[in-house]
């Protein structure tokens, strides 16, 4: 009886770590997979510059905090959300409950442009970001 139980115990075992590969195996898209991890980005317009860290995930959930500098002072911001890439675009979907006035949910399609270990270019609407790797 006792190698039934551990027989059990084995299967149970091999089942759960099946299950936990497969949970932190992340997105199947090779570029997507280059995106997972920290990047830091800096946008400047009118007289507010925002410096932004935006971590990218395994499970495709995002976490993005920005530090805005204005005439008034600085303040500190934060959203949660979910990302993937389709398509050659990072797309992402934000709550970002921001400055007062400002829009909670995000919804973004960014072209990516180009991706290196270092760098990440992508097009907004006529505009070019950069984005830049932390550090590992």
């Amino acid at each position: 009886m006792a190698i039934g139980k551990w027989g059990t115990l084995a299967g149970a075992l091999i089942c759960a770590a099946t299950l936990v590969a497969c949970a932190v195996k992340g997105p199947s898209d090779p570029m997507a997979r280059r995106l997972v991890g920290r990047w830091s980005q800096v946008l400047t317009f009118n007289d507010v510059r925002d410096e932004i860290a935006i971590d990218l995930r395994r499970d495709s959930s995002m976490h993005v905090q920005v530090k805005r500098h204005s005439g008034t002072g600085i303040d500190e911001y934060s959203g949660a959300g979910k990302w993937r890439v389709e398509d050659g675009s990072f797309v992402s979907e934000l709550e970002f409950p921001g400055p007062r006035n400002a829009v909670n949910h995000l919804a973004g399609r960014h072209r990516i442009i180009a991706l290196t270990e270092w760098q990440w270019v992508s097009q907004f609407l006529s505009y070019e970001l950069t984005a830049w790797r932390y550090p590992q």
